[in-house]
């Protein structure tokens, strides 16, 4: 589903009813921010329940959403919803999640009783209801053909004993054939029979729609409720168009934002933000210290965290890129003390702040094992056993270089 808006520069568009002229401008990430109208915490209502007997939240019990677009086809979702549910243990069925979202990033708490809601399980069920999975938990099964002869309809009942899909050839776009399906009727074997197949129940495991299902050990009734997550499949890009004056001294300057989302979920009344800037998603790696491709400007391990955007100057510089924020780490001495074991090398962190502020940026480094820094330009603190943090204080327009030597054993 694709959106587009138009803004005018030194605007912040809202959707809906107001436009106000103020917008506050920040040099390390372009923020246009498209807020809904709406209460906090609307009326509660029942929780129902799915065909699978669990309780089920829809997008229906949401009190708010909001949708942070980074242009790297990532997207962060938070919802609110409100939730009345059973004391004890249960599970329950989270519908309108995006189904292209990243489950290992999913989060959940209670607002009004943090204490109150744990979560002793969680699964992602994307075994999305299709002629395809119906049939495959149909096989060895007994269904219904159905055919019309003279205006009337004659059931004749059939087991599914085989089906035979069509194998699709690497980077070939069509499909020869569909796929085949094998009955025994009366002791009899028809291939691809005619009539429409009449099943007589829904399968279990099979489920409408992308859902997020929770063991949940709850200790109260009423819950306001917080939920986020990554998901891709969602990306912004803005095109701006510049009308020159008739004295060719000034321009009119205007741009159109455009939202792709093909994220597998719709996002009704959310407050939007899009933020210009790579983002790090870093990757548990391994990495060994003599290859020359080693940058100790990488985070080895940590999570994903939005941070506030307008209020926040202390900016993380891992692999992400900045606009105005931009540090380059280059290894200039490397010596093998010991063979395959002790390590010695140099690195030049050089740091240059484009904005019109001074900022402090937090330069981390990493270890694939026991370390000690020999030499160093700046004070640094121990974040973790194998990872230390320097606090470099930029000027504005100016520039920080940060110079260490650090011996590593492995």
């Amino acid at each position: 589903m694709k959106r587009t808006r138009k803004y005018s520069a030194g605007h912040l568009l809202h959707v809906g009813r107001h436009v106000t002229p103020t917008a506050k401008k920040e040099g390390l990430m372009l923020v246009i921010l498209f807020m809904a109208l709406m209460s906090a915490y609307p009326s509660r209502c029942a929780l129902a329940e799915s065909k699978q007997g669990k309780l089920k939240s829809t997008p229906e019990d949401r009190t708010s959403v909001s949708v942070t677009v980074y242009n790297n086809n990532l997207g962060l979702i938070r919802e609110i919803r409100s939730l009345d549910l059973p004391l004890g243990n249960f599970e329950l069925m989270f519908e309108g999640v995006a189904s292209k979202i990243d489950p290992t990033s999913v989060h959940i708490r209670s607002l009004n009783h943090p204490e109150g809601l744990t979560v002793l399980e969680q699964n992602f069920e994307y075994d999305i209801i299709s002629t395809e999975k119906l049939l495959e938990k149909y096989l060895g099964k007994t269904l219904f053909l159905v055919t019309v002869r003279d205006g009337k309809e004659h059931r004749k009942k059939a087991t599914l004993i085989g089906i035979d899909k069509p194998q699709v050839q690497r980077h070939s776009l069509y499909l020869l054939r569909e796929a085949s399906y094998v009955y025994e009727i009366k002791d009899k074997i028809a291939i691809d029979p005619p009539g429409r197949i009449l099943l007589p129940a829904l399968p279990e495991g099979l489920i409408s729609k992308p859902s997020l299902v929770w063991t949940l050990k709850n200790g109260e009734t009423s819950h306001f409720a917080e939920v986020s997550y990554l998901a891709t499949g969602i990306v912004w890009q803005v095109d701006y168009t510049a009308v020159l004056a008739h004295d060719d001294r000034s321009i009119n300057l205007s741009g159109w934002v455009t939202i792709d989302n093909n994220s597998g979920a719709t996002y009704t009344n959310a407050s939007l933000k899009l933020v210009a800037g790579d983002v790090n998603r870093v990757q548990r790696r391994i990495h060994r210290w003599d290859d020359e491709k080693f940058s100790a400007c990488v985070l080895a391990s940590g999570a994903f965290e939005e941070e506030t955007f307008f209020e926040y100057h202390v900016y993380d510089m891992e692999t992400g890129d900045a606009f105005d924020i931009v540090a380059d780490c280059i290894k200039t001495e490397f010596k093998v003390l010991k063979k395959d074991r002790v390590f010695e090398s140099t690195h030049r962190i050089s740091t240059r702040n484009h904005k019109n502020e001074s900022v402090v940026v937090a330069v981390k480094v990493a270890f694939p094992g026991s370390w000690k820094i020999k030499e160093t330009t700046h004070e640094y603190e121990k974040e973790a056993a194998g990872r230390i943090r320097f606090d470099l204080p930029v000027e504005k327009k100016g520039e920080t270089v940060l110079t260490y030597k650090a011996i590593v054993t492995r």
